[in-house]
């Protein structure tokens, strides 16, 4: 109802709210929200752009996993795109198996892309 109002109604949502009605309802145990620990090397990446989950947020679920990584890169919001040397950071990662001497000094040349109107015809 909130976004009925709005330019797209509630177009981008109804695709979502579709498929929630094929997704099994059911009883979460109450331990399904107990924070995870682990000690299993992880890789995080974050965009300081991302609206969804940004580095603040990121940095926030990686307290409980002690051999995570958080690289974040500048210019960038959320998505699966590796601008720069993160696919190479990526590839380094899992090749070491582990984050402990990743050096991620290469993100700080990634830079915003430009944003272009294209020209009326």
């Amino acid at each position: 109802r909130a976004s009925d109002a709005s330019v797209i109604a509630d177009a981008s949502n109804l695709g979502l709210l579709a498929s929630c009605a094929e997704w099994p309802a059911g009883t979460l145990p109450r331990s399904y929200f107990d924070p995870i620990h682990s000690d299993v090397p992880i890789l995080a990446i974050s965009g300081v752009e991302d609206p969804v989950l940004p580095p603040h947020r990121t940095e926030t679920a990686l307290r409980m996993l002690s051999k995570a990584t958080h690289v974040v890169v500048p210019g960038t919001a959320h998505g699966p795109h590796f601008p720069g040397c993160v696919r190479a950071l990526v590839a380094k990662f899992l090749e070491a198996g582990s984050g402990k001497d990743l050096d991620q000094s290469c993100v700080r040349a990634v830079q915003r892309p430009r944003f272009t109107i294209p020209r009326a015809q």
